[in-house]
């Protein structure tokens, strides 16, 4: 089994034309995080918490359509693999300055790990219930820390850590 710490980016491919999708978008809202201007701070901006409100809203949305269409009968396209794309691949999430974005990294990282692995990426499309249900706690996750925690928390007065390369090389 793949440490999810080490390597997230495994599989690269999965049965379920749908899976892709949602996990590229992941990916693609992990990247935002990572880029952004909050990573190299220990606040998180407005615009910041803003886009990822919206990213988490959008990635609800797309798995709630996908998890509310008829399953596709593909007999003849049934085990043809489709290929992950990663923005973050080989990307270190944790080595970012922000203890806030390392946690919300974590958790759409583990929802992007708990789709290529599930039992509905070895389907041809469709999602189970029981792997819609484990997306949908993961982003309660992620909406409950973005809003009870880091808009009510930061910024937090730090000076003595502000500086990240003194953290980083005490480590």
């Amino acid at each position: 089994m793949t440490d999810i710490a080490s390597d997230p980016w495994v599989p690269n491919s999965v049965s379920n034309l749908n899976i892709p999708g949602i996990v590229e978008r992941c990916d693609r809202a992990v990247y935002e995080m990572l880029e952004s201007e909050s990573a190299r701070l220990n606040d998180i901006v407005p615009a910041d918490i803003e886009r990822f409100q919206a990213n988490g809203e959008g990635l609800r949305t797309y798995v709630d359509v996908i998890y509310s269409m008829d399953v596709l009968d593909l007999p003849h396209s049934y085990e043809a693999m489709y290929p992950i794309h990663y923005a973050t691949q080989g990307v270190d999430y944790d080595g970012v300055k922000n203890k806030s974005i390392r946690d919300l990294t974590r958790l759409l990282v583990n929802g992007w790990v708990q789709w290529t692995r599930s039992e509905s990426a070895d389907r041809s499309n469709a999602l189970y219930e029981s792997d819609y249900n484990r997306w949908v706690k993961i982003l309660d996750a992620y909406d409950g820390m973005l809003k009870a925690y880091v808009i009510e928390a930061t910024p937090m007065d730090t000076p003595a850590s502000s500086s990240y390369e003194l953290v980083s090389n005490a480590q």
